[in-house]
């Protein structure tokens, strides 16, 4: 009897794939624990905090000016840049020696839809808060380590790169400490990793996590089954499509992406996809879906978009479907209510099940996404697909993007420095 033995080379392979995977884990899972996104109980203390922290000087050193762009005053209907302002203010490098504390330049930072909704007097009951008038917006961000205090410098040295919640000012200080640590859901960047740092706010992040958990346990996909993804050519809507891929699912998508992004999703994995924009009702469009789909209807549907999209998918959906209600970008700025057909009595004859949820009720499981969403990213079989935006100052040019149509692809990323 004779026992078979991997070669050395494969052996070899296999390792450097699970130390490159464990290493990613140790860094992704410290956002298991909190993140402003995922925890509303302590978004107004993150707000508070950081906002006090960023605008605190001593007399330590020579001032600079640093740029910081604040909520100007909330939109109504469409956002337009006179809803921001860019300001120049004073920045004091601390003294080495008094407090913990990390000052911070930002590289990178996400704009994303949930965005609009906080850019109101008054949130919807059980969201987030609203951004205050006056101050500076904040989100996710990727930052370089300037300088330290004497205290933290084992821990942060000039030059790290760190995943963080910051507040949008080009140059901040933060205090540091396992309580505003945990506040700014600090993860430091191994550069070994040979993962784009974009990553970790898209496919790596809030994005992503979102995708996995609200398609794949909301949905249920079973191999062979059809899929329609809405916003497909968005950052969350671009990974679901993938998923279902993997997933061994037919899919569709939906979006109004230019011809160069339609390919871009098609070499991702999508096997269908219908710009929206050729079919302005709900009956042409419901006529393209059945039309896409190889058994003329739907088994799943991962909705992004809300209104006549919304309603055409739902004509189309298969006797016990499963519809994963994400968010309602075409919504997002209207001014008053939409009315659309009413489904009650679609919804019981074909026995749908229709959630909606917010990924803060996956926080406990933020860990199991980010590992197999790693895992998939390394192995080649998900692809981060990104639009850059270059100057912090086109910030508010980019969040504008996310509604207006204008082309984009994937995650939208400003890169705040040549």
């Amino acid at each position: 009897m004779s026992l078979h033995h991997p070669s050395p080379s494969v052996d070899n392979n296999a390792s450097r794939m699970q130390r490159r995977l464990n290493t990613l884990y140790s860094h992704l899972v410290m956002a298991s624990n909190f993140s402003p996104i995922n925890d509303l109980g302590m978004m107004k203390n993150y707000h508070d905090e950081i906002i006090v922290e960023n605008n605190k000087t001593n007399a330590a050193g020579g001032k600079e000016k640093t740029t910081s762009i604040l909520m100007n005053k909330f939109p109504k209907g469409m956002i337009e840049e006179s809803d921001f302002k860019i300001v120049q203010v004073d920045f004091e490098q601390p003294l080495a020696s008094e407090g913990d504390w990390i000052v911070i330049k930002l590289l990178q930072l996400s704009v994303d839809p949930y965005m609009r909704a906080r850019m109101a007097p008054k949130t919807p009951k059980g969201y987030f808060p609203a951004f205050k008038l006056n101050e500076p917006l904040h989100g996710g961000c990727i930052a370089k380590v300037l300088s330290s205090s004497t205290s933290v410098q084992h821990r942060y040295k000039q030059g790290d790169l760190l995943f963080g919640y910051f507040n949008w000012q080009l140059v901040q200080k933060v205090t540091v400490g396992a309580k505003f640590e945990t506040i700014y859901q600090i993860v430091k960047i191994d550069p070994k990793l040979k993962v784009p740092s974009s990553n970790y706010l898209g496919i790596l992040g809030m994005p992503g996590v979102t995708a996995y958990h609200g398609f794949l346990d909301i949905c249920q996909p079973k191999k062979g089954e059809v899929v329609v993804v809405s916003a497909a050519s968005g950052a969350v809507g671009s990974i679901v499509g993938q998923i279902a891929k993997l997933k061994g699912c037919f899919v569709i998508g939906i979006s109004g992406g230019s011809e160069e992004a339609m390919k871009e999703l098609k070499s991702a994995g999508f096997d269908s996809l219908i710009n929206y924009k050729d079919y302005p009702s709900t009956s042409t469009l419901k006529t393209a879906i059945e039309k896409a789909s190889p058994s003329k209807e739907v088994d799943c549907y991962f909705d992004n978009v809300g209104g006549y999209i919304l309603d055409a998918v739902t004509l189309c959906m298969a006797k016990y479907g499963r519809m994963s209600l994400c968010g309602a970008i075409s919504q997002y700025n209207d001014t008053g209510a939409e009315m659309g057909p009413r489904m009650n009595s679609l919804y019981v004859v074909r026995e749908l099940k229709v959630q909606g949820f917010l990924i803060s009720s996956y926080q406990k499981r933020y860990q199991e996404a980010v590992q197999q969403l790693a895992q998939w990213t390394l192995e080649g079989k998900l692809k981060a697909l990104e639009t850059k935006v270059k100057g912090f100052e086109n910030t508010p040019k980019a969040i504008i993007r996310l509604f207006s149509g204008e082309q984009k692809l994937g995650k939208m990323i400003v890169d705040c420095v040549e």
